[in-house]
Formats: structure tokens, C-alpha cells, sequence
């Protein structure tokens, strides 16, 4: 196991990750009930302003109601677009964040990884250099004469070879 793993106490590490699963289903259920409400209300408030735009045959106090309730169903549309204009930035917000930390958490890794292989390095040279002063060790008891014999080689001279034809 990892030693940097948040272990709440008295709790299984199943039940933490089942409760954070389930925190996170419920935030997405509100984040999805949010984007249905928002588009909801620009589609009702969109056709109530084509219902209101007919032409002809009003007078001056119907004119004036249909501008207001028009104001009123614009205003409430631009309220819905930056609830969810807002809603994609903290969307992205998340994002962002989630990958930063995924990214410390990989570079913390390979910072570990670089530890234990410099470890590895140092323990394989002291192995190698106990391991070489041994051998020197032997190797000044015995001489190398007797163990080690040289390669045989013809000496001829190049003039002696036949020609080639």
C-alpha cells in the first residue's frame, strides 16, 4: 500500500470510496437538474416572445404590456444564459483542477520512482565494488597464469602467403 493514502478512521476504504461515489452522483444530478431548468426556461421564454410579436390590431396599452412582458422574458433569458455560461466555467474550473492534481500526484510518483532507482544505483555499486575487491583479493592469491591462458596465434609472415589468382 501506498504510504500517502488518506485512511479516514474508522472507516473501510470501501465505505469512503462508495459515500464519494455517491457524493459525486448527487452533485452531478444537481449540476443536470440545473442545465434542464436553465434550457427549459430559455425555450419557454423564447416562444413566449414569438407568441407576443404578432402584428396589428393592438392599442397603446396592449403595446405596452407585450413590451414589458417581453423586457421581463429577455431579462429572465439572460439570467438563465449566464447560469449557464457560469455553470460551464466552474465545469472547466473543476477540470482544470482535477487534472492538476492528478498531474501532482503522477509527478510526486515519478519523483519516488527517481528516489528508489538512485537507491537501486547506489546498492548495485556497492555490490559491485564489495563484489570487485573480493575478486581482487582472490586474484592476488592466485596468479593469473594459471587460470587464464592466451590465445594462440601463427605467426606468418605475409610474404609467405600464396598469391592470389
Amino acid at each position: 500500500m501506498s504510504e500517502g493514502v488518506f485512511r479516514p478512521r474508522g472507516h473501510d476504504i470501501s465505505e469512503h470510496a462508495s459515500g464519494h461515489a455517491a457524493y459525486l452522483d448527487s452533485l452531478e444530478e444537481a449540476v443536470n437538474r440545473q442545465i434542464d431548468t436553465d434550457v427549459k426556461a430559455l425555450m419557454d421564454n423564447f416562444k413566449e416572445i414569438i407568441n407576443l410579436s404578432r402584428i396589428g390590431g393592438k392599442d397603446h396599452y396592449d403595446m405596452n404590456r407585450e413590451s414589458f412582458v417581453m423586457e421581463t422574458r429577455a431579462d429572465s433569458m439572460v439570467r438563465a444564459t449566464q447560469s449557464l455560461y457560469l455553470l460551464s466555467d466552474a465545469l472547466k474550473l473543476s477540470l482544470l483542477l482535477s487534472q492538476s492534481q492528478m498531474s501532482e500526484v503522477r509527478d510526486q510518483e515519478a519523483n519516488d520512482l527517481l528516489a528508489q532507482t538512485e537507491k537501486h544505483k547506489q546498492e548495485c555499486s556497492r555490490l559491485l565494488a564489495e563484489r570487485w575487491l573480493t575478486g581482487a583479493a582472490l586474484a592476488e592469491k592466485d596468479p593469473p597464469s594459471s587460470s587464464i591462458q592466451e590465445p594462440q596465434t601463427s605467426h606468418t609472415n605475409d610474404m609467405e602467403q600464396e598469391p592470389i589468382l
